[in-house]
C-alpha cells in the first residue's frame, strides 16, 4: 500500500505541476461497447482506443506534436476502473456495468497554454464525438469534464483501482509514450 501510495502521489504531483504552470486539466471517461476475448484482449483493444484518440486530438491541439519536446505534449494519465455499487440517487444505467464486466476507462488529461484548440476539450469531445466515437472503434461514447478544483481528488479517482488492488501499477496508461517506450513496444 505504502509503494500505491507514492506512485498515485507522484502521478498526482505531475498533473498538479502543469496545472499550476497554466495547463488545463480534465478527466476523461472512456465507455466502450462490448469487447470480446480475454481480460488480456480487452484491456489491450481498450488502451489502442486511448492511444488512437490521443493521436486524433494531439494534431488537433499542437500541429507539428514531432517537434516538440515529450513534456510540452498533452499528459494522459489512464487506468482501467471497475463498476462500484452506487448510492440510490447516483444510479448507473444497466449497459455501462454490463458491458466488458462494467471496464471502463478513466483519465487525468492536462493540455498546454499553447495549444491550437478554439474550445476547450470538454466541448471538444461533445461536439466532436463522433469524429472518435465510429462504427468501427471499440468506444461507445467519451465523457469530459473540465478540473476546476482538488486535482489531487481527481487523480486518486482515475487511479481508484490501482489504490483497491484491482490493477497493477503496469496498467496506467500514460501519453504520450516516451521514445525509448515505443523502441521496447515494437520490439
Amino acid at each position: 500500500m505504502y509503494h500505491t501510495t507514492h506512485v498515485i502521489n507522484g502521478y498526482s504531483q505531475m498533473i498538479t505541476d502543469r496545472l499550476n504552470a497554466g495547463w488545463d486539466g480534465y478527466l476523461l471517461t472512456f465507455m466502450f461497447k462490448p469487447i470480446g476475448g480475454s481480460h488480456r484482449n480487452v484491456k489491450r483493444q481498450m488502451e489502442r482506443e486511448l492511444e488512437r484518440v490521443y493521436g486524433k486530438s494531439l494534431t488537433r491541439i499542437i500541429r507539428k506534436p514531432a517537434s516538440h519536446e515529450i513534456n510540452e505534449l498533452p499528459l494522459w494519465i489512464a487506468c482501467p476502473d471497475y463498476p462500484v455499487p452506487k448510492g440510490s440517487s447516483e444510479r448507473q444505467s444497466l449497459r455501462d456495468v454490463t458491458v466488458n464486466d462494467g471496464r471502463h476507462m478513466h483519465a487525468d488529461v492536462v493540455i498546454p497554454p499553447w495549444s491550437r484548440m478554439k474550445e476547450d476539450l470538454a466541448t471538444h469531445f461533445d461536439e466532436k464525438q463522433s469524429h472518435y466515437v465510429t462504427a468501427d472503434s471499440a468506444l461507445f461514447r467519451i465523457d469530459a469534464v473540465p478540473i476546476t478544483h482538488d486535482p489531487n481528488y481527481v487523480t486518486g479517482y482515475v487511479l481508484k483501482a490501482l489504490r483497491r488492488g484491482w490493477v497493477g501499477e503496469a496498467e496506467i496508461l500514460v501519453l504520450p509514450r516516451s521514445a525509448t517506450e515505443l523502441r521496447d513496444k515494437a520490439a
